[in-house]
């Protein structure tokens, strides 16, 4: 990748599904400008990976179900403490993890594109970050 960099055939470097060891490896050799890995409120296991790295963070599948650290329960009152839907709420989670983290949603339906893109418009506090966790 570095070779393709340094002759001008690709612009910048960008991982997937790697966790901190890979990204150090990987800056080693050249700079890394982003990580996509699967980041939700029901997988959080990447969550430290994504903290770490401090640069672009894309969550994908960002609206995958809760298990058992969140239950679709909790979403659900947090959604309707706020008038808002579950994804917006789980969209929102996501956000507030850092700037960095660029959740990565697809849709099918127009009116989903618009719920999702009303997300960062929610503010989740401190209670419901509690809520969720």
């Amino acid at each position: 990748m570095r070779q393709l960099q340094d002759t001008g055939k690709i612009a910048m470097i960008g991982l997937s599904n790697v966790n901190v060891a890979q990204i150090e490896r990987a800056r080693a050799v050249a700079p890394i400008v982003s990580v996509q890995n699967r980041l939700s409120l029901g997988h959080r296991d990447d969550l430290p990976t994504a903290r770490y790295c401090r640069m672009n963070a894309i969550a994908y599948m960002p609206l995958a179900a809760a298990r058992s650290a969140v239950t679709a329960g909790q979403i659900q009152d947090v959604a309707a403490r706020h008038g808002v839907s579950i994804q917006q709420v789980q969209l929102a989670w996501l956000l507030a993890q850092g700037s960095h983290v660029i959740p990565l949603v697809g849709a099918s339906r127009p009116a989903t594109i618009a719920d999702s893109a009303a997300a960062p418009a929610l503010h989740v506090n401190a209670d419901d970050l509690r809520r969720l966790r």
